[in-house]
């Protein structure tokens, strides 16, 4: 007796059926793929931050010991090449030109330019780049050297608008505070690459926070 040959084969409509099933499956997964994604940037990013950060405290603390002053950034807008009037305590202009001294001047021991930058954003291939604002994600505190370990001493450019009222408002020690989502770039005019998705913050004692936008307020910025 002779054995079938006859093949097995999916019809088309069972084609168009497991097609369609792998199409809602992507996107399904596809929200989750980059919320992992965009919490990884974060965090690398995060950690360069925390690196600058770092070696700013290594070179203040040779300083101190040294009986010299501290190069935090100051809040009445004075910077380490003389003084700048600006807003009281952050301005992205004297945030970049702070920054680009620091590195300038060798006070961030085993920090490149690359470091300023990170998730897409391409890195400063120069000083005055650096300066200019091109290749750097970080906004500074000005005063920080007055504040608490947990103050923000570098957060990403994405976060607009921080002054001293902001610091000094009853919203800082109010954990159910105003939103702070409308000081999110929301334009896509920033250089951070999770303009109104999160913030990334470094603390002045070393900490690194990521704040997603709905958990975005003076006190969850600010700490403490």
């Amino acid at each position: 007796m002779k054995k079938s040959t006859k093949l097995s084969a999916f019809t088309l409509i069972e084609l168009l059926i497991v097609i369609a099933i792998i199409g809602i499956l992507a996107g399904l997964m596809s929200g989750a793929i980059a919320g992992v994604m965009g919490g990884a940037n974060a965090t690398k990013i995060g950690n360069n931050g925390r690196n600058i950060l770092n070696a700013l405290m290594q070179t203040n603390q040779d300083r101190e010991a040294a009986a010299l002053g501290n190069l935090w950034a100051k809040k009445d807008g004075a910077t380490i090449g003389g003084k700048k009037n600006g807003k009281p305590y952050t301005s992205t202009d004297l945030s970049n030109k702070y920054l680009a001294i620091l590195f300038e001047g060798g006070y961030l021991s085993g920090i490149s330019l690359p470091d300023f930058a990170g998730g897409g954003v391409e890195a400063a291939s120069s000083v005055s780049d650096l300066e200019s604002g091109l290749g750097n994600l970080w906004n500074v505190l000005g005063g920080v050297d007055k504040c608490q370990s947990y103050a923000p001493a570098f957060w990403t450019r994405n976060l607009n608008g921080v002054l001293a009222d902001d610091f000094d408002s009853q919203d800082a020690t109010d954990p159910e505070g105003e939103s702070w989502v409308n000081k999110l770039d929301k334009d896509n005019k920033g250089v951070a690459p999770f303009q109104k998705d999160l913030v990334v913050v470094i603390r002045k004692g070393g900490a690194m926070q990521v704040i997603k936008s709905k958990q975005l307020n003076a006190y969850t910025f600010f700490g403490g």
